[in-house]
């Protein structure tokens, strides 16, 4: 074999190669491609079938609240329903919705058929992938029910979208349970929490609490001529890192100029926030509020210093998706105190008495029920006279995992008290990977062996979080249900 030939038979081999590669590069991409179309047609999927048993959800309470509807009507207003749920369809195309009573079995069923487009999965000739969603939708007789929304409102809450989630899901919660004529038999009381609990400033002249006087601090600062700039900076809070401004100053080296100083004056006033009672009234709804047993408020520098305040129990729909809409992430996490105020909020007497008597209740067929939701670990603890503080772990671990312990008992304190008080308890973790504090929450839940997924919800994104609120309202609601 020649020299040339040699050169040609290498050169013509390497070609080979280049080929076979790019056809292997090809097929990878076309893998890749179809899997990243295929969870785009799975999200679509679930989106569009959250939006069908929304919507039959709220056809069914319609039909109750007007008797004697056609078909076609109910149709129009599941129709209307289900386009609210899907304000952006991401070229999703979807017939209209179909709509039919089982009268046998009291059922509304629906469906929906529709499209989504591919990307990749076009170059192989599938431009799209089918979606074909039912839902079946039983009814039965109405469940009279008080429902606390316990809600995490910590700092990290603010991260990711996730305050925008939970107001669509308690949004649509509250849609789901309360009917459009707002009867007497569904009332729910929402109660934010953080660092403290707000129980709201009307309630500064009430028997069972303490509020101090508004006060008044003057500080002095003196310092030798500085330059100072502001430089980037990282913040921690609830355990989010964010960007912060933070103030450098040096002495200029050889001034002879006198010291400059400045005033500064903290105005502190009261706005809501109250401090967790002394153990074991921490946990506790003791209905002992004597002179020297009161409940504390505290003054601060800013409204931000606790949650937004309580909503107390009501039928009142509007009054609720507003205080929804006003939910406002701040501080840290505390859930204990949570836990106390939604038992109160359920109880009939003070400090909030809207709540039935719950042995009056029971004998009707109502019950009381708290749906917590949290989306992370405690980081306070109870330190003393009601106050919460907060261990540093990178300084301190040891006294960091005693104190998370501690705040972890009281925790299952709590939820044990308010489970002996015969209150139904769902709980719901949204986006925590860690087992200790997913095992705390479930252990606060109404669960056993039989019943852990009815009363304990994970949910790891958005859509899992609306699914989980669409779930439990199914549950709490035993009159209208999704059955299949």
């Amino acid at each position: 074999m020649t020299k040339e030939m040699i050169v040609r038979f290498v050169e013509n081999r390497r070609a080979t190669i280049v080929v076979a590669w790019a056809g292997i590069l090809l097929a990878i991409m076309l893998v890749v491609g179809a899997a990243i179309d295929m969870a785009r047609h799975q999200a679509a999927d679930k989106q569009v079938q959250y939006a069908l048993d929304m919507a039959g959800l709220a056809a069914a309470r319609h039909s109750r609240a007007n008797p004697g509807l056609s078909t076609d009507e109910l149709k129009q207003h599941a129709q209307s329903y289900f386009d609210a749920q899907i304000p952006s369809r991401r070229g999703l195309s979807l017939n209209s919705l179909s709509l039919s009573w089982n009268t046998d079995q009291d059922e509304l069923r629906l469906s929906v058929d529709g499209t989504v487009p591919t990307t990749v999965m076009q170059i192989a000739g599938k431009d799209t992938l089918g979606i074909n969603t039912s839902a079946h939708v039983s009814v039965g007789k109405p469940s009279e029910v008080e429902i606390a929304l316990v809600l995490d409102m910590s700092h990290s809450m603010s991260a990711g979208g996730r305050i925008d989630a939970l107001r669509t899901a308690a949004t649509n919660l509250v849609d789901t349970v309360i009917p459009s004529y707002e009867s007497d038999s569904v009332k729910i009381s929402i109660v934010p929490f953080g660092t403290y609990v707000n129980v709201g400033t009307d309630k500064k002249d009430e028997s069972w609490i303490y509020v101090p006087s508004n006060e008044v601090d003057s500080d002095t600062i003196c310092s030798n001529e500085q330059t100072c700039s502001i430089i980037q900076d990282t913040c921690t809070s609830d355990g989010i890192d964010y960007s912060c401004d933070k103030e450098v100053c040096e002495d200029v080296v050889g001034s002879t100029a006198p010291p400059s100083c400045v005033t500064y004056t903290e105005y502190r006033t009261w706005y809501g926030c109250v401090l967790s009672r002394n153990q074991p009234n921490d946990i506790r709804d003791s209905n002992n509020y004597s002179s020297t047993n009161k409940i504390k408020g505290f003054v601060s520098p800013a409204a931000d210093a606790c949650a937004t305040p309580i909503t107390a129990l009501t039928n009142q729909s509007q009054e609720l998706k507003d205080a929804i809409n006003d939910l406002s992430p701040r501080g840290s996490t505390y859930i204990p105190a949570g836990m106390m105020w939604g038992a109160r909020a359920l109880s009939d007497h003070v400090p909030f008495d809207e709540g039935e008597d719950k042995t009056v209740l029971e004998n009707r067929g109502g019950f009381k029920t708290i749906i917590l939701m949290s989306d992370g670990a405690n980081t306070l603890y109870w330190r003393d006279n009601g106050h919460e503080d907060f261990a540093d772990e990178d300084r301190s671990p040891t006294a960091h995992n005693f104190h998370k312990g501690a705040a972890n008992q009281r925790t299952l304190d709590a939820c044990t008290h308010a489970k002996g008080q015969d209150v139904e308890i769902y709980v719901v973790s949204f986006e925590i990977s860690d087992d200790v504090t997913n095992q705390l929450l479930k252990d606060c839940s109404s669960h056993d062996d039989a019943s852990a997924e009815q009363y304990f919800f994970l949910a790891a994104d958005a859509y899992e979080l609306q699914d989980a609120f669409k779930k439990i309202a199914n549950a709490v609601m035993r009159d209208i249900a999704i059955s299949s």
